[in-house]
């Protein structure tokens, strides 16, 4: 049996969220680096400023995120410029075909530390899935005059 039989190719999605640890990763072929975004540094526009706040635990930061975002920022067009400039980036990368890996440190890996043994209160969920449907949702429908 060949070695790509025993290890098959992971299947990445173009946008993928990682956990501070994780990294897409290829058996063959010479494959261009996908652009990494850590999305969750002081300096980020799209960061998940309720994380800061004391008191409030990971899985609750990320629900008030959310609806910050889908309410304020999207529906009520009030998302800050600094966010709005990140994300028309992003889209063009994005439908430019590159593959965009938004890394975030309220996690390990992509939500599994469980399945692998490391038992971490680390929440399933993180804000950079609600990123990551903004961009695909901004790349299909580039009329919506956000």
């Amino acid at each position: 049996m060949s070695e790509s039989n025993v290890h098959k190719r992971k299947i990445y999605n173009q946008i993928e969220v990682f956990g501070f640890m994780e990294k897409r990763s290829w058996i063959e072929g010479p494959e261009i680096s996908p652009l990494r975004y850590s999305i969750n540094n002081r300096n980020c526009p799209v960061r998940n400023s309720f994380d800061s706040i004391e008191g409030v635990e990971r899985k609750e930061s990320i629900k008030l995120f959310d609806n910050l975002f889908w309410q304020s920022w999207h529906e009520e067009r009030n998302m800050p410029k600094e966010a709005k400039e990140w994300f028309e980036a992003r889209v063009k990368e994005f439908k430019a075909g590159r593959d965009i890996d938004l890394v975030c440190n309220c996690r390990r890996f992509k939500g599994q530390d469980d399945d692998v043994g490391l038992l971490a209160k680390y929440p399933l969920d993180c804000h950079g899935y609600t990123l990551k449907k903004y961009i695909e949702f901004l790349a299909g429908n580039l009329n919506i005059g956000y």
